[in-house]
C-alpha cells in the first residue's frame, strides 16, 4: 500500500467551460461583497453626520474614524492570570534594582528564571504573592475602559504597528530577491500626529537625496565658519554665497549645477555624493585679492550684458552744441573694450592644461558665477531675467494730461 503522501489525487479536473463558470461566480461574489461593504460604509458615514449634527463637536471625519476604530476595540476582556501578574511583578522588581541609565531588560529576558521560581512555589504561595498585583492590574484595566478615546493617538499606534510589519516583510523580500526598495510614509493633514518615516533597503542602494543635501550643506557651514548661512543656494549661487562670503565651488562633477533633488539619474547622484565625500569637489574660500578680482570681473560681465540688451541708438553724429553736455566731457561709463571679454566668452570653455591648479588665472580670465567644473571652467547657472514686453518697440514722449485753456485778455481790457 502506497504511503499517504504518494497517493494520487482523485479530484476531478475541470473543463474550460467549468473553469470559466467558476471564475464568473467568483467575480459576481466579489462584486456583491464590495457593493455591500460600500453600502455599510455609507451607513457609517450617515451615523457620523448625525453625531456631528447632534453633538456639534469635532468634524464628520473624526466621528467616522471614531466609529471605525470602535469596532476594533475588544468587547470582553479575559481574566488576568496569576502567572502574568507574578511575571509582571518580578520583572518590575528586578528592573528597579538596576542603576540609573542602565538598559532595562524585557519580560522575555527574565521569563525562564521567573518560571522556575513560579513552579517551585506552592498553590497558597502563588495566591499570596499575586493578590495585590491582581488588584493593581484590575485598576489599570478599569482606567483604560473609562479613559477618553483619542482618534489621532490610535491612528498613530495603528500606523506604527503596520509600518513595522511592512518593514519586516520588505526586509524578507530583499533578502530573498535582492530588490532595493524605498518606502515613504507622511501624514495627510495636521491632525495626524504620525511622524514621517523613510525606509530604504539595499546594501548597495544609492544614498538618499536627503543625505546628499545634508552633506553639501554641512560642507558649506564648515567653509563659511565662523559666519553662518541659512541654507545652500543653487540658483544664483554667486549672489547669495560668493558675493557675501567669498566662497566658490571647485570641481563640480555634473554638467549642470542643480540641487540633488532635481537630479533624476542615479549614476549622477552617486557621482555627486562620491565627489563630495572624497573631497574632490569642495568649497574654496577666495583670498582678498581674488575676491576683488572676482567682483570687478562680475561687474564687467553685468555691464556687457546690459549693453548687449540695450536698444540700438542713432549712429549719426550727435549735436553737442544743442545739448548741455560739452564735447570734451568725460564718459560716465569706463571704456571696457580692451578689458571686457567678448560676449561669446560667457559660454565657451577655453582649453587649459593646468585644470584647477591655477584658480587665480581662471578668475581673472572668465566671467564668474562661483561654480567651477572639473576642467576649471565656470558653470553658468544664473536664472534668466524676464524679458520686457515692450522690448524693441519705440517709445514716444510721455502723454500729458489735459491742461486748462489760458484766457486771452480782450482788447477792451
Amino acid at each position: 500500500m502506497a504511503p499517504p503522501h504518494e497517493k494520487k489525487s482523485t479530484q476531478k479536473s475541470l473543463t474550460p467551460a467549468e473553469k470559466q463558470a467558476r471564475s464568473q461566480q467568483r467575480k459576481e461574489k466579489n462584486f456583491c461583497m464590495n457593493q455591500k461593504l460600500d453600502n455599510a460604509l455609507s451607513e457609517v458615514w450617515k451615523l457620523a453626520e448625525a453625531l456631528h449634527k447632534d453633538l456639534g463637536t469635532n468634524s464628520v471625519k473624526y466621528w467616522y474614524e471614531r466609529l471605525l476604530q470602535q469596532s476594533s476595540k475588544q468587547r470582553q476582556s479575559r481574566q488576568t492570570s496569576r502567572w502574568n501578574a507574578f511575571l509582571s511583578k518580578e520583572t518590575r522588581a528586578r528592573n528597579e534594582t538596576l542603576p540609573p541609565g542602565a538598559p532595562r531588560p524585557k519580560v522575555h529576558d527574565f521569563a525562564p528564571q521567573i518560571c522556575n521560581l513560579w513552579k517551585a512555589m506552592s498553590k497558597q504561595e502563588q495566591v499570596a504573592a499575586t493578590e495585590e498585583e491582581l488588584v493593581q492590574i484590575a485598576g489599570v484595566k478599569e482606567m483604560k475602559k473609562t479613559a477618553s478615546h483619542s482618534v489621532a493617538l490610535n491612528a498613530f499606534h495603528d500606523a506604527r504597528a503596520l509600518l513595522a510589519s511592512v518593514q519586516s516583510q520588505m526586509e524578507s523580500l530583499h533578502n530573498r530577491t535582492g530588490l532595493e526598495m524605498l518606502l515613504l510614509a507622511v501624514r495627510a493633514d495636521a491632525q495626524n500626529v504620525s511622524c514621517p518615516q523613510i525606509m530604504r533597503l539595499g546594501s548597495n542602494a544609492t544614498v538618499s537625496v536627503v543625505s546628499k543635501s545634508k552633506l553639501i550643506t554641512k560642507k558649506l557651514h564648515e567653509a563659511v565658519a565662523p559666519c553662518s548661512v541659512s541654507k545652500m543656494f543653487y540658483t544664483n549661487f554667486d549672489m547669495h554665497i560668493t558675493e557675501k562670503y567669498g566662497i566658490v565651488v571647485v570641481n563640480w562633477p555634473l554638467p549642470q549645477f542643480v540641487a540633488p533633488g532635481s537630479i533624476d539619474s542615479r549614476l549622477e547622484l552617486q557621482t555627486l555624493y562620491n565627489a563630495w565625500l572624497s573631497g574632490s569637489t569642495h568649497f574654496r574660500c577666495l583670498s582678498p585679492s581674488e575676491t576683488e578680482t572676482w567682483m570687478q570681473q562680475r561687474f564687467s560681465t553685468q555691464v556687457a550684458a546690459a549693453l548687449a540688451t540695450s536698444p540700438p541708438v542713432d549712429q549719426g553724429t550727435p549735436d553737442n552744441s544743442s545739448s548741455g553736455t560739452p564735447a570734451d566731457a568725460p564718459a560716465l561709463l569706463p571704456d571696457t573694450s580692451s578689458t571686457m571679454p567678448a560676449s561669446s566668452s560667457t559660454t565657451s570653455v577655453p582649453a587649459t592644461s593646468q585644470g584647477t591648479s591655477d584658480l587665480h588665472a581662471t578668475l581673472t580670465a572668465m566671467p564668474q558665477t562661483g561654480i567651477f567644473m572639473v576642467s576649471g571652467a565656470p558653470l553658468v547657472t544664473q536664472k534668466p531675467r524676464k524679458q520686457r514686453s515692450d522690448k524693441g518697440k519705440k517709445r514716444g514722449p510721455k502723454t500729458k494730461g489735459p491742461t486748462q485753456t489760458e484766457i486771452t485778455p480782450s482788447a477792451s481790457d
